[in-house]
């Protein structure tokens, strides 16, 4: 009779290196995305076509191999800037110095045509003293950043894979860095908040954001990969969205008709900006998010039978840029 009944959750892990050669599965131990409070439905697929033939049964003669893609989704509540947005926006560069802040260093992520690749490990102990380890190649990601009332700041990563390793019997191996005293970015750590290009300040109380970052990712296969040998998994995974990469919108009480007017009449665009700190009184640990040349192409002007007004602004902008800021050097 087998020792273990059941496998215990808290037993899992999962980090994330960077590639030194693009589609190469990484090894070592990588870095936290921070929290990890919604469940991670890592794949594992084998899909076949089942086939009949004339001249057989009525029932499936054989099942033939189909190619392998690997697509799972991760939701992390970020506590630092090990965070990986280069999955999805592009390399980080790292600066000492916080702006309009205090001793420390700021990372910047820019939007890049053209994504790094990235392996994510993760780790399963408890299977009568054995680990499976399994590795995801070849990464990248759109992903979305949500956040609303008394809610941590959260970052939902769709991922998209090229390659895929497992194996077991192994030592488990988890990264070093301790989260156990990282705290969260909430709402109502917002600054107030920054318009920016436009003629007139827009106004009211923001209640919440989301925003979306699509970069139509999609699974290209080369059947041999340039070595004569046949490979069920993809050759590279191609970025393909452009018009469309953007899907954004904040939620505010109205208090004026700026940007109503501000649709109606197609108004400049302008630049909005929102900034976290954790602590507002030395300002060393925080995120902003930068939308720039915003259009708003939708501001309605509800009708309520009570309460107060509040309205969906949905914003097109052309450009954006995250920064993080920390106390502490996270070089990845």
């Amino acid at each position: 009779m087998k020792m273990v009944r059941y496998v215990r959750a808290e037993l899992g892990e999962t980090d994330w290196l960077k590639e030194t050669s693009a589609y190469s599965i990484e090894a070592g131990t990588g870095n936290l995305f921070g929290y990890i409070t919604d469940d991670v439905d890592f794949v594992n697929p084998n899909t076949q076509t089942p086939m009949a033939s004339a001249g057989q049964s009525r029932r499936p003669y054989m099942n033939s191999s189909d190619q392998r893609e690997y697509s799972f989704s991760m939701s992390v509540i970020p506590v630092n800037p090990l965070i990986p947005f280069e999955m999805a926006l592009g390399e980080r560069s790292k600066s000492s110095g916080i702006t309009d802040g205090g001793a420390g260093y700021t990372y910047t992520w820019n939007d890049d045509d053209k994504l790094d690749t990235f392996t994510i490990k993760h780790y399963q102990s408890g299977f009568d003293s054995q680990t499976l380890e399994e590795r995801y190649g070849g990464c990248k990601a759109s992903f979305g950043i949500t956040g609303s009332a008394n809610e941590p700041i959260e970052v939902s990563f769709d991922i998209m894979a090229a390659k895929h390793t497992a194996k077991s019997g192994v030592s488990a191996s988890y990264p070093p860095q301790d989260l156990s005293q990282s705290g969260v970015y909430k709402f109502h750590m917002l600054e107030d908040v920054t318009f920016s290009g436009a003629t007139t300040s827009l106004s009211g109380i923001i209640n919440s954001f989301d925003f979306s970052w699509d970069n139509g990712l999609e699974a290209r296969f080369n059947q041999s990969e340039g070595s004569g040998v046949q490979n069920r998994e993809a050759y590279s995974i191609v970025e393909t969205t452009a018009a469309e990469k953007y899907d954004m919108s904040i939620n505010v009480d109205v208090v004026d008709m700026e940007s109503y007017m501000r649709a109606y009449e197609d108004d400049e665009d302008f630049n909005l900006i929102l900034t976290f700190w954790k602590d507002d009184t030395d300002k060393t640990d925080g995120m902003k998010i930068t939308l720039s040349g915003c259009t708003i192409s939708d501001s309605p002007m509800p009708l309520r039978s009570e309460g107060h007004i509040d309205t969906d602004i949905e914003l097109m902008p052309k450009w954006t840029e995250i920064e993080m800021y920390s106390s502490v050097d996270h070089t990845v």
